[in-house]
């Protein structure tokens, strides 16, 4: 399940692939690994067309879930590996990604 907030305003659960149509390396704002209500998450803000802030909030607790987040990371393509060796390194991972791609669009702006 991917919860969507708009503007802080939640707007319900989406699919993935409106994630990846949605979330590119132009348009991600900050990455990171948190915790919601106790339950590790991966938080993508993003600014739309609209200039409107759009916050995806993806569990990584099953594996189909941690391989819908790696889906999104390997669509940056960013040049690395994608991997889950566990939470401690996925937040470091979740950290370099978002650094990888300020990296990016600075080499292409």
């Amino acid at each position: 399940m991917i919860r969507k907030f708009i503007n802080n305003e939640d707007a319900g659960t989406v699919m993935l692939s409106e994630v990846m149509e949605a979330v590119t390396v132009d348009s991600v704002i900050d990455m990171l690994l948190m915790s919601d209500d106790g339950i590790p998450t991966v938080s993508i803000l993003v600014e739309d067309d609209q200039e409107n802030m759009v916050n995806y909030l993806m569990k990584v607790t099953t594996a189909e879930e941690i391989v819908a987040v790696n889906q999104v990371l390997r669509s940056f393509d960013l040049g690395i590996t994608v991997e889950f060796v566990n939470f401690a390194q996925y937040d470091l991972f979740i950290d370099y990604c978002m650094h990888l791609i300020k990296t990016k669009r600075k080499a292409t702006a």
